[in-house]
């Protein structure tokens, strides 16, 4: 469980976009991928609306662009966490 008294339910860490190797249609080619990680607290939910959810979440991932509007150009490098002054 995430909290034993808690109201957070979920847990996500979203990593950079990155190009790495990728299989389409039989062919390896360079893809845009992003590494997310989550856990959940079972307790909020049944089965069904889980699944519903996972559902809704793997298919807005797979196709961002349709459903989030697309997304920037990665970055030549990522900017610093604290600036230098």
């Amino acid at each position: 469980h995430l909290f034993e008294f808690g109201t957070c339910p979920a847990f996500v860490m979203v990593g950079a976009v990155r190009e790495v190797p990728v299989v389409r249609d039989g062919a390896i080619v360079v893809g845009r991928t992003l590494l997310l990680r989550f856990t959940y607290d079972e307790r909020i939910d049944d089965g069904m609306t889980a699944r519903d959810g996972l559902n809704t979440a793997v298919r807005v991932l797979t196709d961002p662009e349709r459903w989030l509007g697309g997304l920037p150009d990665a970055p030549a490098e990522a900017p610093p966490l604290v600036s230098a002054r």
